[in-house]
């Protein structure tokens, strides 16, 4: 019976860190040591008495893995970066993988941006970067493909066109002819209407 109130009840989801994503040898034996000074730590009473050798131990322990672990992640991050900017040139489907893999988290963000063989970092530099990119893309480049006779002759036809718009007078619209075109508008809606409905 008391197993079917417990199955009713159902287990509450336990809370549990998240494992790390960077492991080595030295986190490891880092870990191991924290481990085996908890121990210790309990066996003495599990004093948190700065005067306590043991509770000091625990501390620094448990400050050295720490570290460690932040220094694997920023290793970690490092190498990401590196990666993606040497494929950046190489190997285009690999750099957009990369980019896309780190897309959506906000704290590996980039610190340095290159433009052709040009390294700019900070605010302003990304600034001056993204300025010097597009001046690149907005420059006249001459392509081999490009066909110049089709070229020439859509210039002229655009050279006509704004002789002919130029010397022609524009007449204004009279109040009256607004007047009627829009009575013939709602006219042809109301007929509209009328289909649908």
């Amino acid at each position: 019976m008391q197993l079917m109130k417990y199955r009713e009840k159902g287990k509450k989801p336990r809370n549990t860190k998240p494992k790390l994503a960077i492991w080595n040898k030295e986190i490891s034996q880092s870990l191991k040591n924290l481990r085996i000074i908890k121990k210790l730590w309990k066996a003495n009473g599990s004093k948190n008495d700065s005067c306590d050798q043991t509770f000091m131990e625990r501390k620094s322990a448990k400050k050295e893995f720490r570290r460690l672990c932040r220094v694997s992640a920023a290793k970690k991050l490092s190498d990401e970066k590196q990666e993606i900017m040497n494929s950046r040139s190489c190997d285009k489907k690999l750099f957009y993988k990369l980019i896309n893999k780190q897309r959506g988290s906000l704290k590996q963000v980039v610190e340095d941006l290159y433009v052709g063989e040009t390294l700019y970092s900070g605010t302003d530099g990304f600034l001056e970067g993204f300025k010097a990119h597009f001046e690149h893309l907005a420059q006249h480049s001459d392509d081999t493909d490009f066909d110049k006779t089709y070229h020439s002759q859509v210039q002229c036809e655009i050279s006509a066109i704004t002789n002919i718009v130029s010397n022609s007078p524009v007449m204004p619209v009279t109040f009256a002819e607004l007047i009627k075109a829009l009575k013939q508008f709602i006219k042809v809606k109301r007929r509209i209407f009328l289909v649908l409905t």
